[in-house]
């Protein structure tokens, strides 16, 4: 019977637990057992027969993607993430061979597990994408380049093709236990649907970097030069080609190869002066420039870096309320830079972050995850309570605004569950109306 490797199981099951099995989602309660038991788990899972292994189904969600935008996101049950991301880490240098070693045009995601469990390099974050860009168009040669595409693919997550994935992965690893357990479980967690994989984990994240491969050897091959941050391309067109051959190019190959489409809304051709005077630091919906300064800088770089115990010098003379003001006043929002400056108000312990939060926490539930952790670390100063917010949070909770919104729910009750704010019998009746999945993980906790 094949099996799936012990240590992998194991590396995977400690990767989990000290770094999430999403970004997204509350952790499970069922982490703390997955810590003391880890020997016994991974003796378990080794024993499982890959060829009948079946996942339970996933905890979906629709998560905010803009201001008035959606996208569902995937919560897979514990054992089930640590099923899938051991067969994926086990053809894990497979996958980065095949992604190439010379020019490397798929920044994000670079396989590089490590002695901390932590699965990719630290230097491929989002924010060092930018800063790489930044430098290479700084020392670019006059005349070098004529324009630059900025392109992202629609709903790539929900749209990627099983079958195209498939045969990546067979290309890369062969056809063996791995390849064949996460192909199958793929098209158990998807309801046996053709298309789409789970949005949140770190496995599906290395497989959505696999299933690009091709794109970025049919547009080298092409002869073009280009960066890609998973499905966010920028590529720069040379005197002797044509910007909008380009792009049809790069959507001729989606459509026909993969299925894909581009988002109109983000696709662009820049010229390159003006890309380069005014290189894009913003990840919103609007594509607003921002301005190239190094706090702004800064601020991306630590959205994609790893939580820091104490905050770098350099925020101490940045307003971060007055920023955030300034960004949610605007008609369209930048969700990436807002998600950064509260989180820099967290490393900061910016006190004036309490009121701002009392102001405006009926509008900050995008964000929802970065305003519980805020409160939560301010509240650990000792200086601040947010007990006064008890009942307004749980009429927000109850409201029809967040109904269908499982995840940010979910991340509310975690004021409760955390100890935040504390519940009173009253308002905990309050919240027995809830019934799905989320609600009711968190209620348990709150009741215990």
């Amino acid at each position: 019977m094949p099996h799936l490797d012990r240590q992998a199981l194991l590396w995977s099951l400690e990767h989990i637990t000290a770094h999430g099995d999403t970004d997204i989602f509350p952790y499970p309660f069922e982490f703390e057992f997955l810590r003391e038991k880890k020997e016994d788990i991974a003796d378990a899972l080794a024993a499982e027969n890959t060829a009948t292994f079946r996942p339970l189904s996933s905890l979906d969600s629709l998560v905010p993607k803009s201001r008035h935008g959606f996208r569902v996101a995937h919560q897979l049950y514990p054992t089930d993430a640590i099923v899938l991301l051991a067969a994926t880490v086990s053809v894990g240098q497979q996958i980065e061979a095949a992604r190439g070693h010379g020019e490397r045009p798929g920044f994000s995601y670079r396989f590089a597990p490590d002695a901390e469990f932590s699965m990719f390099a630290p230097n491929c974050r989002y924010g060092n994408w930018l800063l790489h860009q930044y430098t290479e168009t700084m020392f670019a040669v006059d005349g070098q380049y004529t324009h630059v595409i900025e392109a992202d693919i629609s709903d790539f997550y929900q749209r990627i093709y099983h079958h195209r994935l498939e045969n990546s992965l067979l290309e890369a690893a062969g056809d063996i236990a791995e390849t064949r357990l996460i192909r199958s479980f793929l098209r158990d967690i998807r309801a046996r649907q053709s298309f789409g994989i789970p949005v949140g984990g770190n496995a599906t994240r290395l497989l959505a970097e696999l299933s690009l491969v091709d794109i970025d050897r049919a547009l080298l091959g092409e002869g073009y030069e280009f960066t890609r941050y998973v499905d966010d391309f920028r590529i720069f067109i040379k005197a002797d080609q044509d910007p909008y051959n380009a792009l049809a190019f790069l959507a001729d190959n989606l459509w026909a190869g993969e299925g894909l489409s581009l988002a109109s809304a983000k696709t662009r051709v820049i010229p390159f002066d003006q890309y380069r005077e005014h290189l894009e630091l913003s990840s919103g919906e609007d594509a607003s420039q921002a301005e190239e300064s190094a706090a702004e800088r800064l601020l991306y770089a630590l959205y994609d870096a790893e939580e820091s115990d104490q905050p770098p010098e350099e925020l101490v003379n940045i307003d971060l309320v007055a920023e955030t003001y300034s960004e949610i006043e605007k008609e369209f929002w930048d969700l990436g830079k807002i998600r950064v400056l509260l989180r820099c108000m967290k490393l900061t312990r910016d006190l004036n972050a309490a009121n701002f939060i009392r102001n405006n926490y009926s509008i900050l539930m995008p964000f929802a995850k970065e305003m519980v952790l805020l409160m939560e670390e301010l509240k650990s100063g000792g200086e601040i309570t947010f007990q006064d917010m008890e009942v307004n949070l749980v009429n927000l909770i109850l409201s029809p605004a967040i109904r269908h919104l499982h995840v940010t729910r979910a991340w509310l009750l975690e004021l409760f569950v955390r100890g935040v704010i504390s519940i009173s019998a009253a308002q905990a009746r309050r919240l027995d109306v809830l019934s799905d999945t989320l609600d009711q993980r968190a209620l348990f906790r709150i009741r215990a």
